[in-house]
């Protein structure tokens, strides 16, 4: 079962309600603005995988050569629209130090749900996530667990999947949890090292410290899960993943923030994957 960390299943609002939508947007803008600022070494003394904002206009040392690659993500998907998910339940899988569920938090959602395994590298999960939470007066919901192993069942609006999905051991049971949290008409923002093999036929490339793969698979950390890559998409194998779930996929719009930094062949991609509204969810067990 999952552990749940500072959140029970009940309810809980993201941004305290005696926030309005003004305050609301004007954070929201200086924690998403690309932007140079200064750089500070951690406040807490851990490692920081994600480069955090501060209240003070500075931000934490990441783990990018590029102080803003999240804020880069997260306008390739969303744009500048500061209420971009106004009223929407959101999970973010791989939460991480939480720079994510804090920008949902900001743009309006009603509730936010970081979910991670304990098993991060530097150990830094839920420690990190709840310095920065505490930092930008964010109520994120917690759990310290593998996200295919949560209960419940068409919950979640929006799924934020970044940086998971090469990371799997089983790609198809964790987009066949995904399906299942997904509720219908939601969509899941997908984020992943795409592979450079396969030409016209989807392709999922085991990586290897060996053999010449498109990355590395690390495989000092094969025993710790979610720290090698595993299994490495091609695009094609991207879609034939989503579809197999009856799910559309689209790629973002050309010349995005994101991908003109971080894309192109054997590098990132973004995926859109989404529900239809009428479409049921497929029996239980």
């Amino acid at each position: 079962m999952p552990s749940i960390l500072d959140r029970t299943f009940r309810r809980v609002a993201a941004l305290p309600p005696s926030l309005d939508r003004a305050e609301r947007h004007s954070l929201a803008d200086q924690f998403l603005a690309i932007d140079n600022v200064p750089i500070m070494s951690p406040p807490n003394g851990r490692f920081w995988f994600q480069t955090m904002p501060l209240r003070d206009g500075t931000r934490i040392r990441g783990a990018s050569g590029d102080p803003n690659r999240e804020q880069r993500l997260w306008t390739a998907c969303f744009g500048t629209d500061r209420d971009c998910l106004a009223g929407k339940r959101v999970l973010d899988v791989g939460a991480n130090d939480g720079f994510f569920s804090i920008a949902a938090a900001l743009c309006g959602a009603d509730e936010v749900h970081a979910v991670n395994p304990a098993t991060l590298a530097h150990g830094t999960f839920p420690a990190n996530l709840r310095f920065a939470a505490d930092e930008w007066d964010a109520n994120i919901r917690i759990t310290v667990d593998d996200f295919q192993n949560l209960p419940e069942r068409a919950e979640y609006d929006v799924i934020l999947l970044y940086g998971v999905l090469n990371h799997l051991e089983n790609p198809v049971a964790g987009m066949r949890a995904v399906e299942r949290l997904l509720a219908p008409g939601g969509r899941v923002y997908l984020e992943t090292q795409v592979s450079n093999s396969g030409g016209n036929q989807p392709v999922f490339e085991l990586a290897s410290d060996v053999y010449a793969t498109t990355v590395p698979q690390y495989r000092a950390m094969i025993d710790v899960p979610g720290n090698s890559t595993i299994f490495v998409p091609n695009e094609l194998g991207v879609r034939a993943l989503g579809v197999t779930f009856g799910l559309t996929v689209d790629g973002l719009t050309g010349g995005n923030a994101y991908e003109a930094a971080f894309g192109g062949p054997g590098r990132r991609r973004v995926f859109v994957l989404s529900r239809a509204s009428d479409r049921p969810l497929a029996p239980k067990g």
